[in-house]
């Protein structure tokens, strides 16, 4: 888990919907506290910068959560009034959702390092945003898309056999309205 020494910094993670107009109406995070009590920790949605990385701030928001006990706990923040009073529509392109430290080094965001890793999760120290190509935080999106019979995106399909024999293998793959 990670956190920030001050108030400021952020862990974000970008999205790209599989169909647009996307509505943002929710995130939920995983998050770690080394204490019980009111925690108290930031969410900002970004538009993308048209480089990858997060640029104009649609929505900030300060939200807190009570613990019984120290330890790892999921967090869902309601974000369906965060663009002026409404919902985030993405219409095309990527987003990103971001956890700001309020409190010094509490709560911290729980990260992944195992491979593979997505390449989507950025900091920002303050001053600048920097992808993290070792680590995923463990934030994710909650959207309404359009029902459609074409997902547009590119999908990665991972195949595990659980005690594989030495031979060859034939795989077929087929499209469905693409």
């Amino acid at each position: 888990a990670l956190a920030w020494p001050g108030a400021g910094g952020e862990f974000a993670v970008r999205f790209t919907p599989g169909k647009y107009p996307a509505t943002l109406n929710g995130v939920q995070m995983t998050l770690n506290s080394t204490s019980s009590g009111t925690k108290t920790w930031g969410v900002d949605v970004y538009e993308d910068n048209g480089g990858g990385e997060p640029g104009a701030q649609i929505c900030s928001l300060n939200t807190s959560t009570t613990i019984g006990t120290s330890g790892t706990f999921l967090v869902t923040v309601d974000l369906s009034t965060c663009d002026s009073g409404s919902a985030y529509t993405v219409n095309s392109g990527d987003f990103y959702i971001a956890f700001r430290q309020v409190d010094a080094n509490d709560p911290r965001m729980i990260l992944e390092t195992n491979a593979p890793v997505a390449n989507r999760s950025f900091n920002f120290n303050g001053a600048t945003w920097s992808l993290q190509t070792d680590r995923d935080y463990h934030i994710a999106a909650l959207i309404d898309e359009p029902a459609t019979n074409q997902d547009r995106v590119n999908n990665v399909v991972g195949i595990d056999l659980a005690a594989p024999a030495t031979g060859t293998y034939t795989l077929t793959v087929s499209g469905y309205n693409v």
